[in-house]
């Protein structure tokens, strides 16, 4: 058998050291993906609990108001006194109304956020399987490269 020409191997050698610079500057470019995924996913988190914990508080603040306004209708008053209440609780309702909205608006903003996330995790989740499979190739390469280099 006649040994392989040594500018056959030089070339192979060159061309796998290529592939390999290829390959890590692309893993490198990844892992920014990654990192920066990651620190957007942590932002949505954080905005996420923040939203509802304003919902939670806003929901409290309901529930008070409402308590105060059957508590206000329990008891008896004059007239004048139940017109300046009628007015009082129809600001409140606007105030819950407007509460109301804002909360729609933290609803969809964490909806967003949510999607978001699925998204940052469906697309690192791809990029792995991109990894993976660049990876398992390299090794089947090199298992070649290393049975042609075994005399």
């Amino acid at each position: 058998m006649k040994p392989v020409p040594q500018g056959v191997l030089l070339s192979l050698i060159l061309t796998l050291c290529a592939l390999c610079a290829w390959q890590w500057h692309r893993e490198g470019s990844l892992r920014r993906i990654s990192v920066q995924q990651g620190s957007e996913l942590e932002t949505l988190k954080v905005a996420s609990q923040e939203a509802d914990a304003r919902i939670k508080a806003a929901n409290s603040e309901i529930l008070r108001l409402t308590g105060t306004v059957t508590e206000l209708r329990a008891n008896s008053i004059p007239i004048v006194q139940q017109e300046e209440m009628q007015q009082a609780n129809l600001q409140l309702r606007e105030g819950i109304a407007k509460q109301q909205a804002v909360l729609t608006e933290h609803h969809q903003s964490v909806t967003k956020a949510n999607t978001a996330m699925q998204q940052a995790n469906g697309t690192i989740r791809q990029l792995a399987a991109e990894r993976d499979a660049l990876t398992k190739r390299l090794n089947e390469v090199t298992a070649r490269y290393n049975k042609l280099a075994k005399p």
